[in-house]
């Protein structure tokens, strides 16, 4: 899933390019101003396609991504990288896909994927012109 061209978002743990789906989430992220993660704190990992592990990290009114399996997840969502992106981009919240079983939260607190979708839809807020 990395890319080779420089305009790539990079990951804060590996400092090389990523693409697809999580390249998308980091450009997101980079222009996130914070306020809707601000009194929570959390790391919730993702299991993209059953092979790549991102994480995101949130407090302090920030959220970064980072590549790999954090060692203590507060939870951990299995999904599809296209699912992953639909939610970001806002085009289909991540419930939807918990429901017809293509995505499923395989350990921790569910409420951690509420919360992102406040984040994300912050994010479409901000980013629309």
């Amino acid at each position: 899933m990395r890319s080779s061209t420089s305009e790539s978002p990079t990951s804060p743990a590996s400092a090389e390019p990523l693409a697809g789906p999580a390249g998308e989430l980091a450009v997101a992220l980079a222009a996130y101003d914070g306020r809707a993660a601000e009194p929570w704190r959390s790391v919730v990992a993702f299991h993209l396609d059953g092979e790549l592990w991102i994480h995101l990290r949130v407090g302090n009114g920030r959220v970064t991504l980072h590549e790999g399996r954090p060692p203590a997840p507060a939870t951990v969502v299995e999904v599809p990288s296209d699912a992953l992106w639909d939610w970001v981009s806002g085009r289909r919240d991540i419930t939807h896909r918990i429901a017809d079983g293509s995505a499923r939260v395989s350990a921790g607190d569910y409420y951690d994927l509420v919360l992102l979708s406040r984040v994300f839809g912050r994010l479409q807020r901000e980013r629309r012109p």
